[in-house]
């Protein structure tokens, strides 16, 4: 808008409100469409898998790294480990290191590993031995505060 001409303010925004509007039209149809399609059994499902997760994590020795991986390692898994990262610190537990990286390049010495569950089949079969947790959104918090909760009480278990 500031580099609009003089005198042209008015036809920039009535460009920019009707971007957005064609954008919202595009979106929602299918959007609706989805949100209709998932069913009690698809939510059960999920729940089932979060807690299936935090079961898997109480067998956990002491965790020293976690690694979050995704198909490129740039996108979700950034935004992942960094979302960890500030739950981990403000549980007190920031000693635990937090890294981002591609499934094909997971470095060694993790101790967990966090994927996209369409992708923890192809990370368990290139780390065995590694704990492995498929969550179904990695941009999502909830799955994430549930695993901090439960470090938090392992690390008060070892205390």
């Amino acid at each position: 808008m500031a580099v609009a001409p003089r005198g042209g303010l008015l036809p920039v925004l009535a460009g920019v409100l009707t971007a957005t509007i064609v954008s919202f039209l595009v979106v929602v149809p299918p959007e609706k469409r989805a949100a209709s399609k998932m069913k009690e059994e698809d939510i059960a499902e999920n729940l089932a898998s979060a807690q299936s997760t935090v079961t898997d994590l109480k067998s956990l020795g002491k965790v020293e790294t976690i690694a979050f991986a995704c198909d490129a390692g740039m996108g979700t898994s950034a935004m992942g480990a960094t979302k960890l990262r500030k739950l981990l610190a403000e549980s007190g537990m920031a000693e635990i290191k937090v890294v981002h990286c591609a499934v094909n390049e997971i470095p060694k010495g993790v101790n967990v590993i966090i994927c996209q569950k369409s992708l923890a089949d192809r990370v368990r079969a290139s780390t065995p031995g590694v704990q492995v947790f498929g969550i179904s959104n990695l941009v999502s918090g909830g799955e994430y505060q549930e695993i901090v909760d439960e470090l938090a009480a392992l690390k008060e278990k070892r205390a």
